[in-house]
């Protein structure tokens, strides 16, 4: 019997600053579900495998959302154009976010959250309301001019908010035309979920295109 094809997702860590027990949430997107969902959720899923937190991935026994074979054609035998246009269209943003997340209130204080950067690759400071919807950005370069005081009281890196399950391609279309360069990934509750950067946008593309190649 010919074993079933393996997806690797990309392990991420949802981490909110200044609260009793710091309160972490360790999520993957799925691809097939267009969705984040919580890793210990994704173990009644009839296609895990196991969690390879050391590689930072989940592995899952079942074909890519996009084949391998689907990607090579796009690149290889459509002019390369057209073959990356299809791919941001048929992509979500969500599954291009690979980064861990940090979030905090307004009255985080930045030794608090710049304590918990040192140790994560996350792009900035995510600020949320009660309910952990976005309200903020604050990225690190932001962080470092202010040593004291609480992390609302720096100053904020413009952003855009977009649904996870939203084509790479639209949310590229909302940077040109806001003229942003990152965006905050949620989910149906409007939830913060992820966060992304043009960078990881050309990032996933030279992945894309170095599968291929070689």
């Amino acid at each position: 019997m010919t074993p079933p094809p393996l997806t690797k997702l990309r392990l991420r860590i949802v981490e909110c600053a200044g609260e009793s027990g710091g309160i972490r949430t360790e999520s993957v997107f799925c691809p097939w579900r267009a969705t984040s969902r919580a890793v210990h959720a994704c173990r009644t899923c009839p296609h895990f495998e196991l969690v390879d937190r050391e590689g930072g991935v989940m592995v899952c026994a079942r074909e890519p959302a996009i084949a391998p074979h689907e990607v090579e054609e796009l690149v290889l035998t459509r002019r390369i154009h057209f073959g990356v246009d299809a791919l941001t269209k048929r992509t979500a943003i969500g599954a291009v976010s690979w980064t861990n997340v940090l979030c905090a209130s307004g009255e985080t204080t930045v030794d608090t959250v710049e304590a918990l950067l040192t140790c994560s690759n996350a792009h900035g400071v995510v600020l949320v309301d009660e309910d952990k919807r976005p309200v903020g950005f604050v990225s690190r370069a932001a962080l470092s001019t202010e040593r004291d005081g609480d992390v609302g009281a720096c100053v904020e890196t413009p952003f855009i908010v977009v649904d996870e399950a939203c084509p790479v391609a639209e949310a590229i279309e909302r940077w040109v035309h806001e003229r942003q360069r990152v965006a905050v990934t949620v989910d149906r509750k409007r939830r913060v979920t992820g966060v992304v950067t043009d960078l990881d946008v050309l990032r996933w593309l030279g992945r894309l295109a170095r599968g291929v190649h070689h």
